[in-house]
C-alpha cells in the first residue's frame, strides 16, 4: 500500500468499525469481538493476504488498552468509544532529547497549578504528531527517589496553547512525501488534572504495560 495519509487510514478503519471489526483485541464490554485468538489469527492473516492498510496503532493498541486497564470510568467513557471510531488520532510522548533507551531520565515537567498541570519540555521521534489529535505522555511529577518513581501519564490535547510540533527530517526523506518523526515542544502547557491516567507518580507502571502493546504482536 505505500505511506497512506491519515485520511486513508481513518477511510479504511472507519470501514472496519462500520461493520463491528476494528478492535478484535478489545473486551465486548468496550466495543471488541470477543473473538477466540484462532479467529483473531485467521482474521489478522486475511488482512495481510489482502494487502490492507495497517491499523494506526497508537489509539486502538496501545492508549485505548491502557485507559481501559488504569484510566477512571470518566476517561473509558469519553476516549474509548472516540478511539474505536477513530474519531482521535494519537501520538505517543515517551522519548526525549537524552532520554531515549534510558527513559527514565526524562526531564519533561508536570507541576500542579489549580486543577490543572503546567507542563514544559520536549518529545522527540514522535511519529505522526503532525497529524494527531493527542498525545499520551510521560512527564515528571517529582525528583524525590527513584528516578521511575516520579513519573506521571497525562493525555493532553495536541490543540493546547503552548504546543508547536517541527518536522524531523531524516536521511531517507525522499521515502515518504510527508515526514514521519517530529519533536513536539511544550511550553506551559495547561492540562487537566483529570487527565493523569492512574496515580500520580505511578506512570512508570503505566508506561510498562502500555509496551506490552508496542512491540510484537501481529506486527510480524
Amino acid at each position: 500500500t505505500g505511506y497512506l495519509y491519515k485520511v486513508d487510514h481513518l477511510r479504511w478503519q472507519r470501514a472496519l468499525y462500520e461493520k463491528g471489526w476494528i478492535a478484535p483485541r478489545w473486551p465486548v464490554a468496550h466495543g471488541g469481538t470477543g473473538w477466540s485468538p484462532t479467529r483473531r489469527y485467521i482474521y489478522e492473516t486475511e488482512l495481510a493476504r489482502a494487502d490492507t492498510p495497517r491499523i494506526f496503532s497508537h489509539g486502538l493498541r496501545m492508549v485505548g488498552p491502557v485507559i481501559m486497564a488504569f484510566g477512571s470510568e470518566a476517561q473509558k467513557e469519553y476516549f474509548l468509544p472516540r478511539i474505536l471510531a477513530s474519531r482521535d488520532w494519537w501520538c505517543q510522548g515517551y522519548s526525549e532529547p537524552g532520554a531515549g533507551s534510558d527513559l527514565a531520565s526524562l526531564q519533561c515537567r508536570a507541576v500542579v497549578d489549580g486543577d490543572d498541570y503546567i507542563v514544559d519540555g520536549t518529545k522527540t521521534w514522535t511519529t505522526r504528531a503532525q497529524d494527531a489529535d493527542w498525545i499520551y505522555c510521560l512527564v515528571r511529577t517529582s525528583t524525590e527517589g527513584k528516578r521511575q518513581e516520579g513519573i506521571s501519564f497525562l493525555l493532553i490535547d495536541m490543540t493546547s496553547p503552548g504546543i508547536e510540533v517541527r518536522p524531523l527530517i531524516l536521511l531517507d526523506q525522499t521515502a515518504a512525501p510527508v515526514q514521519e518523526v517530529n519533536q513536539v515542544f511544550l511550553d506551559q502547557v495547561r492540562v487537566p488534572r483529570a487527565n493523569l491516567v492512574g496515580e500520580e507518580n505511578q506512570g512508570w507502571t503505566v508506561a510498562k504495560y502500555l509496551l506490552e502493546f508496542e512491540r510484537g504482536g501481529p506486527y510480524a
